[in-house]
This record gives structure tokens, C-alpha cells and sequence, in this order.
């Protein structure tokens, strides 16, 4: 399988693999600086859903997401990051509790 590599130029998402194929897509474009990455994982979100867009170029015509798709993309981001951080500190939490309640050997007495 050939790897692609994805550059985002302006507004249009640019698709290019080893054999000098190239596709442009007109991606929604977003309103301010702040959104970019979030743009970014949407696009992916979209692309992996559906590869016709592929096909299509111009991601079925839509010219920005709305704030509800993007809260929904930080919405998941968040929860991600959330679930990582809770298993880290649970991981360590219980490593600690384990060393504290471990056995010492030897007489008691």
C-alpha cells in the first residue's frame, strides 16, 4: 500500500502519494486562527466516514462547520485526553497502593 502524505494549503486540502496523484479538495475553510487543528481532526473525522469525499473534492459543498460540529470535535478531544489522564493516575495510583499494603517480610515479633 502506498503512504499519502496530507498538507492543508489555504482552503483546499491537498492529497499527494507516490505516483504524482493529486487531489484537491475545497475544504470548509475556518473563520479564525484558533480552530485550525480542531479543523484538522474534523477533516479526518469526514475523510475516514466517508472516503467518497475523495471523489466528491469539495466536502459535499460546505464552506466552514458549524460551532455544534466543532464543539462536538473538542467534545471528543476532551473526553480522550480525559480517559488517558484518569488510566495514568489510576495506573500509578494503584502502583503506590500496592507498595504501601505490600507484605514485609520476616518476623514480626
Amino acid at each position: 500500500m502506498q503512504s499519502l502524505s496530507f498538507w492543508v494549503f489555504w482552503n483546499c486540502f491537498y492529497v499527494f502519494s507516490y505516483s504524482n496523484y493529486r487531489i484537491c479538495l475545497q475544504c470548509p475553510k475556518q473563520p479564525t486562527n484558533v480552530e485550525c487543528g480542531f479543523y484538522v481532526m474534523k477533516y479526518m473525522k469526514d475523510l475516514i466516514r466517508d472516503e467518497r469525499i475523495l471523489s466528491k473534492g469539495n466536502f459535499n459543498g460546505k464552506k466552514t462547520y458549524t460551532k455544534a460540529e466543532i464543539d462536538e470535535v473538542r467534545a471528543e478531544w476532551i473526553k480522550s485526553v480525559m480517559n488517558e489522564v484518569y488510566s495514568a493516575y489510576m495506573f500509578y495510583w494503584l502502583l503506590v497502593m500496592s507498595l504501601c499494603i505490600a507484605p514485609v517480610s520476616g518476623d514480626a515479633s
